[in-house]
């Protein structure tokens, strides 16, 4: 389902590794799929949340994409953990 894939490259120790592969599958959702899976969720809970995440999502649509931005550091912290394209930082 998710095809979350990672592999090691040639000089890169396990810890690093292990780091890299916890980002990529918290970014294609993994880590939350599995949390929410933890216990029965009854159907109309499930509707419940699948009803709220698509009113945040038409929410988030509907606000101007400045403000969207703002709103999601906000959320996530001044990186935006979910763009596969941002240099990931290096620790001192």
């Amino acid at each position: 389902m998710y095809g979350v894939k990672d592999e090691r490259g040639g000089t890169e120790n396990v810890e690093r590794m292990l780091r890299r592969f916890k980002r990529v599958a918290e970014s294609a959702g993994l880590i939350a799929e599995v949390k929410r899976r933890r216990f029965y969720e009854k159907p109309c809970e499930e509707k419940r949340r699948k009803r709220n995440e698509a009113l945040r999502r038409a929410e988030l649509e509907k606000m101007p994409l400045k403000k969207r931005k703002r709103r999601k550091e906000k959320e996530f912290g001044s990186r935006d953990r979910f763009d596969r394209f941002s240099a990931p930082r290096e620790h001192t």
